[in-house]
């Protein structure tokens, strides 16, 4: 870097910017000579004074240019550069007008005035005290993210990455890498150990060096819990690591064993093996099994004694769906388990009854809010998010911090937990941690649909104990002797193959033998066919793939439904991130929790946190304040700014691991090809549970029937079921 070339100016012009990337062309005055510089220029903005770092290059068609590979912000005090500064919407809320009046009244001294004394913006006729902060905490903030994304871009880092890095560290990001450059795996998960291990390399830290060493292991058991275990194997931990960092297996154990001392992990034997954890996965597992024991365990007063199954309902239950009621009003903690028709409604719709009439305060949760908003239609009762009912508050950091807990408990007589298959474990522990002993708790599910999306397996491990009482629903209710959906999806558990086309029938298959013409098929069946079949509109058709990748991934197939639903029109606002182009009235998903977003609600209701799977509609694009307002199902308004839209996607077609709790009038399901791990069992079954009332699959007869005999479920270690039935041996 030393030997590159040095360019310091001012920018005259902004000729071309792409958001996503960082790359950008500009005109860069140097004392009155005007250059073209082009390259890595994130966040620029005209009237900025630069230093550029890069070379000269002759460009076929644009002549001799300066190739920029990063550059510094230098702020200049000339009048005419700041003011061009402010009125380049650097600033939210900033314009000609407002960037006219502060320059006119502090010259010079402007942007010393908004960074250090911002309350005398507020002398300025339509600038009040409130608005004069944001004004200086918008440009305090982006300093900070521009300092932090012209560090990493030196480093080869993408200004949209290099941005996560600041929204996970701060304002600290620089000083925290330049100590420990490591601790970005750690923490940022969409930077992986190799590259950071770059960047050390880079700083000179030694390939045998232990921080790199402990990280590297850190960083691959991390990974194992995205892809759902809560503890690995050591040997399997051990050969991942060695070969990611290339070292001997003795250095291995070296770092394993000082990563124990210094409990960064946790160490378990099952059997003879020994397993790692993370220390917060293996505390959650931990206190959800003597947590839940010991509200199982804890006295209580048998309510079956107070009232008559039989006046709870005018249907005729099922021997199962009476057991289950008589063991809600017997037992401390209860597990429902069943299928789609087996009749879980009608139970929880029963001791909702029940309850009232034992004057007992019931509160139902679901862990989504499409799961509650669900469950609250179907019962007449409200519910609650997990999140929710926890009371989230305002945290800085990836994991949440809840209002509810062991000394402020939620207060109920009865919880009743619906869709416990979603729930994962670290969400589990912070709900046990708020629910007193003396509190009833019902967790409903379905075991044989696809386990939660983050890390654990809670609902099978509590089945696999066998230390909770537990009913298992089999018995089919039919209340369309036409509908397919509820008997296909039952066949399919049972190796059978789904019964198709019939006539007026709900269950339908369209055959296509490769890709290409399967998306074409998804697109038309979408934009036309359903809705002149069904007489609903395309918003209310969901397509679900297997996968994210692919030609028949959603990231692909979201692509050509935008272009088919809702293209961008000419003079329409849009937004390019991730690989997509948004647009007003796009469908759009959140993919990832995030506990800082701001959302309110029309009747005035605020909070904060959007989660993983949370899906909406874009409402508007705003460039000038670089926003996008989204619309959620659950009535939540939330206004994006353009450098947070890396958990946004859109969501014409999502995979079927993110529709999990979710219920959609019509489902398409494109199913030609897949890999073998992600083709199974309970991904068709759970792809087809979540229609209300159609269900198209598009592909190939094969595919289908590979899948229906590929019950093999990817193994997830865990530590539950152990620590419920008291197997677990201390931690050293």
């Amino acid at each position: 870097m030393d030997t590159m070339e040095r360019l310091t100016g001012i920018v005259e012009e902004v000729i071309y910017y792409n958001d996503e990337n960082g790359y950008g062309v500009i005109v860069l005055d140097i004392s009155g000579e005007y250059v073209n510089v082009a390259g890595n220029l994130p966040m620029i903005a005209e009237g900025e004074r630069i230093c550029a770092y890069g070379k000269w290059v002759e460009h076929p068609k644009f002549g001799e240019q300066f190739q920029c590979e990063y550059y510094e912000p230098h702020f200049d005090n000339d009048t005419t550069s700041v003011y061009k500064f402010l009125a380049s919407g650097f600033i939210r809320g900033v314009g000609n007008a407002t960037a006219k009046k502060i320059v006119d009244k502090f010259s010079e001294e402007t942007l010393d005035i908004i960074e250090k004394y911002p309350e005398r913006l507020s002398e300025i006729s339509g600038i009040s005290l409130t608005k004069a902060m944001d004004i200086h905490k918008d440009y305090m903030k982006k300093i900070e993210i521009q300092n932090v994304v012209s560090y990493f871009v030196k480093y080869g880092i993408s200004p949209s990455v290099a941005v996560k890095v600041y929204n996970t560290l701060g304002g600290s990001a620089i000083k925290l890498c330049n100590e420990n450059p490591y601790i970005i795996c750690e923490r940022v998960e969409k930077i992986g150990f190799l590259t950071v291990d770059k960047i050390a390399e880079e700083m000179g830290i030694p390939k045998n060096s232990m921080e790199r060493l402990k990280a590297g292991i850190t960083y691959v058991l991390y990974q194992e819990t995205i892809n759902g275990h809560t503890c690995y194997p050591k040997e399997e931990l051990l050969e991942e690591a060695c070969k990611l960092l290339s070292i001997s297996q003795t250095d291995g154990e070296n770092a394993l064993m000082l990563l124990l001392r210094e409990g960064k992990l946790v160490s378990c034997k099952k059997g003879d093996i020994f397993y790692y954890s993370l220390p917060h996965f293996y505390l959650a597992e931990s206190y959800i099994a003597s947590r839940l024991m010991a509200i199982a365990t804890a006295k209580c007063e048998n309510w079956s004694k107070k009232i008559s199954v039989d006046q709870l309902t005018d249907i005729t239950l099922s021997p199962e769906q009476t057991e289950a009621i008589e063991a809600a009003l017997r037992e401390k903690v209860l597990i429902i388990t069943g299928g789609p028709g087996t009749g879980k409604t009608t139970v929880i719709k029963s001791l909702i009854t029940a309850f009232d009439a034992l004057s007992k305060r019931v509160i139902l949760a679901a862990p989504t809010g499409r799961a509650a908003k669900r469950i609250s239609e179907l019962t007449g009762k409200n519910a609650k998010t997990i999140h929710r009912l926890l009371e989230l508050k305002y945290t800085k950091g990836e994991r949440p911090e809840f209002l509810k807990n062991e000394q402020n408990p939620i207060l109920c007589d009865v919880l009743i937990v619906d869709e416990m298959s979603m729930t994962d474990s670290l969400l589990f522990e912070s709900l046990l941690r708020a629910v007193k002993e003396k509190t009833r708790l019902i967790l409903v599910g379905d075991c044989d649909q696809l386990p939660p999306v983050g890390a654990g397996n809670v609902l099978k491990d509590m089945i696999a104990s066998q230390q909770i009482k537990r009913v298992n629903f089999n018995q089919i209710f039919r209340q369309n002797h036409t509908s397919r959906i509820v008997e296909n999806a039952h066949r399919i558990l049972n190796f059978q193959e789904p019964l198709y086309n019939e006539t007026d029938s709900d269950f339908f298959f369209v055959s296509s033998s490769n890709g290409e013409t399967a998306v074409s098929a998804v697109c038309d069946l979408v934009e036309n066919r359903l809705p002149n079949f069904l007489k609903i509109p395309p918003d209310r058709i969901q397509v679900l793939t297997p996968m994210r990748k692919s030609v028949l991934g959603s990231v692909a197939l979201n692509n050509a439904l935008k272009q088919t639903l809702n293209p961008v029109r000419k003079g329409q606002p849009f937004k390019t991130a991730n690989g997509y182009t948004f647009s007003k009235f796009d469908r759009v998903m959140q993919t990832k929790n995030d506990y800082e977003i701001i959302w309110e609600t029309k009747a005035g209701i605020a909070g904060e946190g959007i989660y993983n799977g949370d899906m909406g509609v874009i409402t508007e694009i705003d460039l000038e304040n670089k926003e996008m307002t989204i619309l959620f199902d659950d009535e939540k308004i939330v206004k994006y700014e353009f450098l947070k839209l890396e958990n946004l996607e859109l969501a014409y077609a999502v995979t079927v691991h993110k529709s999990q709790g979710s219920e959609f009038d019509a489902v398409v399901i494109p199913l030609v090809y897949g890999y073998p791990q992600l083709m199974t069992q309970n991904l068709l079954y759970t792809a087809v549970t979540r229609a209300k009332t159609f269900v198209c699959i598009v592909g190939r007869k094969g595919c289908v029937t590979e899948m229906i005999h590929n019950n093999t479920e990817q193994k997830r270690y865990t530590n539950l079921a152990d620590f419920l039935i008291g197997t677990k041996d201390d931690p050293f």
